[in-house]
């Protein structure tokens, strides 16, 4: 997709979705987005003069939202929560005696998963959160 021609923009820090309004006037694009997600959440100052899809990134920086450039002739900016960064755990429980300790329950407090080790002892978690465990 084509970038827009730069525009001046002036928003200050501003709750998202006043932010994300004063985008579009000035920037006269359609934006879509929650106005409940967004209003809690307070936006980066964009002041300057930018291409619009630099400055509501820039707007968005971090408030945990991410924009998408969508339209068929038309742009507009779609607004949606950023997906978490996910990891994973793998580890090996052994014995005392330095013998696997297949068939035991490894539990993640907090996270809601659990996971028996295998006939070796190894263990493994996909999709985990950041954090500690």
């Amino acid at each position: 997709m084509a970038l827009a021609a730069p525009a001046d923009f002036n928003i200050p820090v501003l709750p998202a979705s006043e932010a994300l309004l004063a985008f579009s006037k000035q920037a006269k694009m359609e934006v879509l987005f929650s106005f409940n997600d967004l209003r809690q959440v307070r936006s980066s100052a964009v002041v300057g003069r930018y291409e619009p899809a630099d400055a509501i990134t820039r707007l968005l920086t971090g408030t945990g939202f991410v924009v998408q450039r969508k339209g068929n002739g038309v742009v507009k900016f779609v607004v949606m929560p950023a997906s978490p960064p996910t990891g994973s755990i793998a580890g090996r429980l052994l014995a005392p005696d330095g013998t696997p300790a297949p068939g035991l329950r490894v539990v993640l407090h907090g996270a809601g998963q659990s996971t028996p080790t295998d006939a070796k002892g190894n263990f493994y978690f996909d999709s985990v959160l950041p954090g500690s465990y």
